[in-house]
């Protein structure tokens, strides 16, 4: 199955899968395709998401109107958990992510309240700024779980990590 983003006149913030508070989901196999905005995402993880997975994905042509932006991000998957109720207990594996310009953000983002999140055997290529970034203390969530806790970054493959405007970076822990 193709989700295309294609003419969905994505808005700031708006995702193609959004994961708002529920539990035990499993999604695979699917392939989504040119997710286009500011703050656009593919696959928008927010509070409260617990036990899932995100497996053999393929994730392409994701990007933002202005990359050299400071506030134009876009992200292939990106895991937000503000305030409430933390995002847990999540697997993103075997996902193969290409063509993204993800303007200052990352393809794979885990940002702020979340906990237990790993991130493994996905393939990244062609992306922009950061592949994947473990990140935190924004002020997203109180200052207790305002970053991510018990994650795992293994046996990825990360290729053509590309930043005109910025140095880019392969994995990145902020």
């Amino acid at each position: 199955v193709v989700f295309d983003a294609s003419g969905m006149g994505m808005g700031d913030g708006t995702a193609v899968f959004l994961l708002y508070g529920c539990g035990y989901v499993q999604l695979s196999g699917f392939e989504i395709k040119n997710a286009y905005g500011r703050n656009a995402s593919a696959i928008l993880f927010e509070p409260g998401t617990h036990h899932a997975v995100i497996s053999d994905f393929y994730i392409h042509n994701v990007a933002t109107p202005s990359p050299s932006s400071e506030d134009h991000c876009a992200n292939a998957i990106l895991l937000m958990g503000r305030s409430g109720s933390t995002i847990s207990n999540v697997l993103l594996y075997r996902n193969f992510i290409d063509n993204c310009e993800t303007g200052w953000s990352e393809a794979i983002a885990v940002s702020s309240n979340v906990s237990n999140v790993n991130v493994v055997g996905n393939r990244l290529n062609d992306t922009g700024n950061i592949a994947i970034c473990f990140s935190g203390n924004y002020g997203n969530a109180p200052s207790s779980v305002d970053f991510p806790r018990g994650g795992l970054v293994y046996g990825n493959t990360v290729t053509n990590c590309h930043c005109t405007y910025d140095t880019g970076f392969a994995i990145y822990a902020d």
